[in-house]
């Protein structure tokens, strides 16, 4: 026996015993002609919006948070590379001021003015006397002004030997010859040495080292023929200098 009325597929769908409660006052979901609930969808959709959302919001904080410790550690290589170099530049300024500030650059500067032979043949020659003048703002000298020294060769080169050994951080400029093949008694010879010891006076006075020394200070206060090195240095050995002797 068959019924008159029309069968509907969704009209038993209020009466479905596994459907969800729905709150009163609330409008039923409305459905799709295949039966799902576009409450559903729209709850799928929110659900993953959130969680891009909150997936975006940690890839920021992690890069802020990468961004931040590469600040930190830039900034602290910044700073230790500072603090490294203020003692070196301090250091340089206490040992050495005028490589650092020109206002307390230590000078000397010297200029030959004249040349003497005089006493034995082999004295005039090879112990000639050399007359410069002098003037420096060096803390070693007792004043800033020297007129008419008088220095002999033999002089100059005990200062030369105590220096090439005193001082191994620099380069002593050679001592120049006493003589040329000019003859002694020759106008070109006296302008020929006299030149060649004034270049080796501006060759000396360009190094803060040796013009710091106070053996330079000693040699240019003491007087004529009087000059001794004060403090006894020994040359350091040389393979050079060193010798075997065969039995």
């Amino acid at each position: 026996m068959t019924s008159a009325v029309p069968y509907d597929p969704y009209d038993d769908l209020d009466n479905n015993p596994f459907a969800e409660p729905q709150e009163e006052g609330s409008e039923p979901a409305a459905t799709t002609t295949d039966g799902s609930s576009s409450m559903s969808e729209e709850r799928v959709g929110t659900e993953q919006t959130a969680a891009s959302v909150q997936d975006n919001g940690t890839a920021n904080n992690v890069q802020n948070g990468l961004g931040g410790e590469g600040n930190a550690t830039r900034s602290k290589t910044s700073n230790e590379h500072n603090e490294n170099q203020q003692p070196s530049q301090s250091s340089e300024r206490v040992i050495l001021p005028e490589r650092s500030d020109e206002k307390k650059k230590y000078t000397l500067l010297a200029k030959v003015t004249g040349l003497e032979r005089f006493g034995s043949a082999t004295g005039k020659k090879e112990n000639p006397t050399i007359i410069f003048d002098c003037s420096t703002n060096l803390p070693t000298f007792r004043k800033q002004q020297y007129k008419n020294v008088k220095k002999s060769y033999e002089e100059f080169h005990q200062l030369f030997k105590y220096l090439n050994v005193a001082i191994q951080e620099s380069f002593v400029p050679t001592l120049p010859s006493a003589y040329t093949t000019f003859g002694i008694n020759s106008e070109e010879d006296r302008m020929k040495v006299t030149r060649n010891f004034q270049l080796w006076f501006n060759r000396l006075s360009q190094d803060p080292l040796i013009i710091r020394n106070e053996e330079v200070a000693f040699f240019i206060e003491s007087d004529f023929n009087t000059f001794t090195t004060i403090i006894k240095c020994k040359s350091l050995a040389s393979g050079l200098k060193r010798k075997t002797w065969n039995n």
